[in-house]
Order: structure tokens, then sequence, then C-alpha cells
């Protein structure tokens, strides 16, 4: 069964009390805000990536790394390929945001969540 543990970050004026857990193949963070959900979580296998998602009015959302993403559409731009399909251009290569570093994780996924975003800066 899955150890939780406790922990409280004060960002954005609210508080996000982020729970810790395990399950067979990841370490996970999450944040439960009535119907919506904030996650963080590595796999077992590469336990030193971190990745994070969250889900706002139904609709989950994994957050990409914008900082490559735009020097992806840039080279795509140049080389004269046309974005992907839908209303984002999204480049033919993109990446998810990812680090080593769990409490950056939460400030990005937090900011996303808050601000409504897809892509956040991996600086």
């Amino acid at each position: 069964m899955a150890e939780i543990t406790e922990r409280k970050v004060d960002y954005m004026k609210k508080n996000y009390n982020w729970n810790y857990g395990e399950n067979d193949c990841q370490n996970y963070y999450e944040v439960k805000l009535g119907k919506d959900y904030l996650c963080i979580f590595a796999h077992k296998k590469y336990p030193d990536i971190w990745m994070g998602f969250y889900i706002k009015n139904g609709q989950d959302i994994t957050v990409m790394d914008k900082t490559f993403n735009d020097r992806q559409r840039k080279k795509d731009e140049k080389n004269g390929i046309a974005p992907m399909s839908g209303g984002y251009p999204y480049p033919r290569t993109t990446r998810v945001l990812g680090s080593k570093d769990v409490e950056f994780m939460k400030r990005k996924i937090i900011w996303a969540y808050e601000h409504g975003l897809s892509e956040v800066s991996s600086r």
C-alpha cells in the first residue's frame, strides 16, 4: 500500500498540501483541490526525473517545456515545416517539462495550474 506523508507549500496566496505516495511503478506528490488535481511523479526506473500534470475543469494537462519547444518551433519555421494540427502550434519534436528538483517541479506545476498553461519555462 502507498505510504503517505504531508507537506504544505504556500505559493501564490494559496496553500497546497502535497501528499507523498508510491505505487508499483512511481513515486508521486499530489494535491487535490475540489475536482482539480495536481501531481508530480517520477517513474521508479528513472527516479531522478520528475514530471507533472494537472487536471482543471475536467481537462488533463501535461506540462511541457516551453523553453525547448520554443527553440524547436523556431527551427521548424526556419525549415518551412508547418506546425502540428490543432489551435496550438506544437513543434514536430516536443519535450515534457522534467527536473531532478522536486520543489522546482511543484512550483512549475502550481504556476501552470493557476495560469491555465500547458507549457512553462524550464528556467
